[in-house]
């Protein structure tokens, strides 16, 4: 259901998706999503000498405005007057988990697996290093996935990898390039999507560009495990130690 009984295959999941915000005791300046997203992961199963089964993927998010274009400049609907802040797209590698043994939930006639993965860890941000971008010391978040697929392909021998529905969210902190520092509020992510049986060529044409012209890497799933899983703070600590903090920009 989530990847291929076939070890080296590799396997596409896309999704689409709304990201929206919560502030403690204050409504959002808009009934409407904060962003939209459109993003994929891309997988393949490696079997260690001990049995242990892992999926080794990387996944790209490419964040949109209302109309659908590609946002590489955005404006914080609370501060409209504001800087304009550099869009930083996801393009997470690697994305590393073992797949258990973990039985489905059987509905009528089909297989569901439900995922809950509340995260915390020391953020890769010292609030001390960025205060105007850390949302604080500590990482947290909490994920949600939900997989679901029909028993009759489950049951075909004939099939390694399966049609399969995704439904995907996260309460997480701000992102850093949104300049918000520590003030307090989440953001929700919901986004729903499926298996793509025909891989990186199933994904939107537009999507393909983008990723052909700004992260070639990301065509294709990871051979072998390499390097700490990435994320939007890791990626953003390292750039700017490396390159500075980024520029304003104007929408």
């Amino acid at each position: 259901m989530r990847a291929s009984a076939a070890v080296g295959a590799q396997v596409v999941f896309h999704w689409s998706g709304e990201l929206h915000e919560l502030r403690p005791g204050q409504a959002a300046p808009s009934s409407g999503p904060l962003l939209h997203f459109e993003g994929y992961n891309i997988g393949r199963v490696v079997a260690d000498a001990d049995g242990t089964v892992q999926l080794l993927s990387r996944e790209v998010t490419v964040y949109r405005d209302p109309q659908g274009q590609i946002l590489d400049c955005w404006t914080d609907p609370w501060s409209p007057q504001g800087p304009g802040r550099q869009v930083q797209h996801v393009r997470n590698d690697q994305v590393n988990f073992t797949l258990g043994e973990r039985a489905p939930r059987i509905v009528d006639d089909r297989a569901i697996w439900a995922l809950t993965l509340p995260v915390a860890y020391p953020s890769p941000m010292p609030v001390s290093e960025f205060p105007d971008h850390a949302p604080g010391s500590l990482y947290q978040s909490l994920e949600m996935f939900t997989f679901e697929a029909a028993l009759a392909h489950l049951r075909d021998p004939g099939q390694a990898s399966v049609p399969a529905r995704l439904s995907w969210s996260r309460v997480g902190p701000w992102l850093p390039w949104m300049g918000r520092g520590q003030a307090p509020g989440w953001l929700v992510y919901h986004a729903t999507g499926a298996k793509l049986l025909d891989g990186f060529a199933g994904l939107p044409d537009w999507l393909q560009a983008w990723v052909r012209e700004h992260a070639a890497a990301w065509e294709h799933a990871p051979t072998e495990p390499s390097g700490p899983k990435q994320t939007s703070w890791s990626t953003f600590a390292s750039t700017a130690r490396d390159q500075g903090l980024p520029a304003p920009c104007q929408p």
